[in-house]
């Protein structure tokens, strides 16, 4: 039973060489093959040698975006907008002097402001896929009584 036992290790530890030696094969032809270099698409299944563990996993960018010049900035880091909004606060009523807020929500149909546990459950409502998820393109009013 341990002579078996060695014949299979052995036969194993061939196996495990032999795939080594592919997969070495493999990432030398892909560290060769440099990215657009000759027009086509490189390869996205590995990039770079594995030293234990995942390899590298950087993906290049789809169809002709990488052959763009300038290359598109994501998020715009260095976008500093127009300014007019600086200084500016949203509307909080807490914030705000009470002669201000005296009629504030006076225009609504129930005479007051909304609470925010009163709008809360409209929004649960929408957001949660097992109530709202058939719904589309409707409008949901959350206005304090009707309106005319």
């Amino acid at each position: 039973m341990a002579a078996s036992k060695r014949t299979a290790t052995k036969a194993a530890r061939a196996t495990a060489g032999r795939q080594r030696a592919i997969q070495a094969a493999a990432e030398d032809h892909d560290e060769r093959k440099a990215p657009g270099k000759d027009g086509t698409q490189p390869s996205t299944r590995r990039t770079g040698k594995s030293k234990g563990g995942q390899p590298p996993q950087h993906q290049h960018k789809p169809g002709s975006e990488q052959l763009l010049d300038p290359r598109p900035q994501f998020l715009a880091p260095t976008y500093a907008g127009s300014g007019k909004l600086a200084g500016m606060t949203p509307l909080n009523p807490a914030d705000q002097p009470a002669e201000r807020m005296r009629d504030f929500g006076k225009s609504s149909a129930m005479g007051r402001p909304a609470q925010p546990e009163e709008l809360a459950p409209a929004y649960v409502f929408l957001a949660a896929p097992c109530c709202a998820s058939y719904i589309s393109g409707a409008v949901l009013p959350v206005m304090g009584g009707p309106t005319s």
